[in-house]
């Protein structure tokens, strides 16, 4: 038997995605004041690949 994964909802994936207290401080952030990717980064002590991972 072949077992296929399943293919998450998108509604799904953005809860998940809120269920991370760093995103969502970065959603809270970037929803006060416009920042950059690095502006960010620098915040929150981390790399910009770091970064740019999180919002997906």
């Amino acid at each position: 038997m072949v077992n296929y994964p399943l293919q998450q909802d998108p509604m799904s994936a953005i809860l998940g995605s809120l269920a991370d207290p760093t995103r969502r401080d970065i959603l809270r952030r970037v929803a006060q004041a416009e920042m950059t990717i690095g502006d960010i980064a620098r915040y929150f002590d981390m790399s910009l690949a770091a970064i740019s991972k999180n919002p997906s």
